[in-house]
């Protein structure tokens, strides 16, 4: 088992050597905390979501204004990612709760935190670069996931304080894994929609949090769900395109 992971570690490591040597000084690369390079979180969230190397490929060009991307760049990355992934400790929530919209019927609103899997992976990521020893590795990869476990709990809370604070009486916000949906006891006005979102506005992070209100009458629980999904793949749709031609201006 200890040589299986030690083999696996250093795969890692030979793997992030070699997609360092192609990108080079390029924005996707960060320095770590532990004072080795890895890929920045940004980049790993384009890699969980991507399932090829052509299209790891064309969303780095789409995000960035890249001109051109290579595929062979773009694999090493994918398999650089799966590598790490392999040592990525689960997120460890003390309670677990169901977030769904199954009893919404006077709407309600749905919340993602984007990109918490990307934050664990590169954290990871952090942890295991340069590393050659086992138990040192594995240690620097708990703590990591301690931070990023931290971090999540900050941001659940967050959400529960913004939305009960804003909609008093009116919630029940509950959590699970990085979803929380808020279930409305009354229909909520355009008003309370706006200040919640304005409260998410001011925490300086807005992009890292994307937000999507169910209205009321809504019967079929399914819809609902459905609902909160296009909203929160609209508001990454507008992101990247928004990213893509800020990135080409400057």
């Amino acid at each position: 088992m200890k040589a299986e992971l030690t083999r696996k570690l250093n795969d890692t490591e030979s793997l992030r050597k070699s997609v360092l040597a192609d990108l080079g000084n390029s924005k996707l690369v960060e320095e770590t905390p532990l004072g080795n390079a890895t890929l920045t979180t940004e980049a790993f969230e384009i890699l969980r979501k991507s399932e090829s190397a052509s299209e790891v490929s064309a969303k780095m060009k789409a995000r960035f204004g890249l001109e051109e991307f290579s595929e062979i760049t773009a694999q090493k990355m994918l398999n650089y990612s799966k590598s790490v992934d392999q040592f990525t400790p689960s997120l460890r929530i003390a309670k677990r709760e169901v977030a769904s919209l199954e009893t919404a019927v006077h709407g309600g609103f749905s919340v993602d935190f984007v990109g918490m899997g990307a934050h664990n992976l590169y954290g990871t990521a952090a942890a295991l670069a340069g590393k050659s020893n086992l138990a040192g590795g594995l240690v620097d990869a708990r703590k990591a996931e301690k931070e990023v476990t931290s971090l999540f709990s900050e941001r659940r809370q967050t959400v529960r304080e913004i939305s009960e604070g804003t909609v008093r009486n009116k919630l029940n916000t509950v959590c699970s894994g990085d979803d929380c949906v808020g279930i409305a006891k009354a229909p909520m006005t355009q008003t309370e929609k706006q200040k919640m979102i304005d409260n998410f506005a001011n925490l300086g992070d807005g992009s890292n949090v994307r937000v999507a209100f169910i209205p009321p009458k809504i019967a079929n629980p399914e819809a609902r769900s459905q609902l909160a999904s296009h909203g929160e793949e609209s508001k990454s749709f507008f992101a990247t395109v928004l990213r893509a031609k800020l990135t080409k201006e400057n």
